[in-house]
């Protein structure tokens, strides 16, 4: 379901200011990507990360490492500021999502 209008901004902006945090962050990269549940970590690795602002439709994409490819069963690899809530606190961007099954995660890009 897609979030409002300014939510959707703030997710863009949040997207934003994590590209300007270093500019590497400008192309696929490799990032530590942590995903929690439940305040749990449940996973935490370098991985591929893509991330590109649109005019409207600003976008983050993990690409999972292809030993880690069963992730692409249980976690979503395109997040978008249209469905998700995404914050930028300084150091991390953190994406609030829900998994392929349902349950609510987050996850933090470094």
């Amino acid at each position: 379901m897609k979030i409002d209008m300014d939510m959707a901004a703030d997710s863009q902006m949040a997207i934003n200011d994590y590209l300007h945090k270093d500019r590497n962050n400008e192309f696929p990269h490799n990032a530590m990507v942590t995903i929690k549940q439940d305040s749990r970590v449940i996973y935490h690795e370098t991985e591929s990360v893509r991330a590109k602002i649109d005019s409207y439709n600003s976008f983050v994409d993990i690409i999972w490492k292809e030993d880690d490819r069963n992730l692409d069963d249980r976690y979503y690899s395109h997040y978008t500021n249209q469905y998700q809530v995404m914050k930028y606190d300084g150091n991390f961007l953190i994406i609030f999502a829900k998994d392929r099954e349902g349950n609510m995660i987050e996850i933090s890009i470094d």
